[in-house]
Formats: C-alpha cells, sequence, structure tokens
C-alpha cells in the first residue's frame, strides 16, 4: 500500500469541498492505497479563515507530505492551496498525479424502487415506490448495495 497525499479544494464552497475530499479519499482507498487529507484534518482545530492559522495548516500539511509516497491532485483547476503542495511535492520528487472530477463522480439516471415495509404471508408489502438517483462515492466503489439504495431513498422522500 501507498500513503497518498490527497489534494483537492477546501475554501469557497467548504462544505461541497468536503464532501468531495471524503470521495476522493474513497477512491485511494478503493485503489488499495492510504489517503492523506490535511484539508479534512487541520481545519477541525485550525481556523482556516485566520491568515496565520491557515499558514500554520499548509506547514504542517507540507511535513506530513514528507512521508508520502504520491501525491494525487483531483479536479480540473488547482486552487492556491494545492498549487503550493504540488510546488512542494515536486521539490521532494514526490511523484504527483493528475486525477479529473469525472474519473471519480459518476452521473446516474434516476430509477425507480418500491420501498419494502414487511413481509407478509409470503407476499412483500410495499409502501410507495419512488424515484432516487444511485449514490455511489466513485466508480471504483462497490457500495452502496440494494438495501443502501432504499434507505437512501426512504430518507430522501422522508418515508
Amino acid at each position: 500500500m501507498k500513503l497518498i497525499y490527497v489534494a483537492s479544494p477546501y475554501q469557497g464552497n467548504v462544505e461541497q469541498n468536503v464532501e468531495d475530499a471524503k470521495a476522493y479519499c474513497r477512491y485511494v482507498m478503493a485503489k488499495g492505497n492510504v489517503p492523506l487529507a490535511s484539508h479534512l484534518l487541520y481545519p477541525q482545530m485550525l481556523d482556516d479563515t485566520n491568515p496565520d492559522e491557515r499558514q500554520l495548516g499548509i506547514q504542517l500539511g507540507f511535513e506530513l507530505l514528507k512521508h508520502c509516497d504520491e501525491l494525487w491532485a483531483f479536479g480540473e483547476t488547482l486552487s492556491l492551496g494545492m498549487s503550493l503542495e504540488v510546488a512542494e511535492a515536486e521539490s521532494l520528487g514526490i511523484p504527483i498525479l493528475k486525477i479529473p472530477s469525472d474519473q471519480i463522480f459518476e452521473e446516474k439516471p434516476e430509477q425507480a424502487y418500491t420501498l419494502f415495509l414487511v413481509r407478509e404471508n409470503g407476499r412483500d408489502s410495499y409502501l410507495q415506490t419512488a424515484y432516487a438517483r444511485e449514490q455511489s462515492c466513485c466508480k471504483a466503489c462497490t457500495a452502496p448495495d440494494i438495501r443502501c439504495k432504499i434507505w437512501i431513498c426512504a430518507a430522501k422522500w422522508r418515508i
């Protein structure tokens, strides 16, 4: 297993960027590697809006990067923070892999799912049929199974 430094945007739409970073980490794991995403770690204890604390987080990330086998940069563009990480990886001689988002996320069509509530007299009694997108974290992931899809659909429709 390789230790992979995950570089992806953090600032901007932080909530979406965090979800994307989690998906990128799952992608790294699905490829049989260990992900290290400092931007999922240090904002938990540092204020990313404070320039001094942001710089400290970047420097701590550089320390972690020294122990990594590769840096994988995700997405179509490099943010300022990612550019700094890529430059640091280059200076350390760490291989860099650029991975576009469309290689990770795949759009799946809506499908109908019948939500089964109980089994009576050998027959399934259904609550309702709803439509939901199959939600998979990435192309390399084998999850979720049908039970997960039904749960996602049920949660979406507040059944």
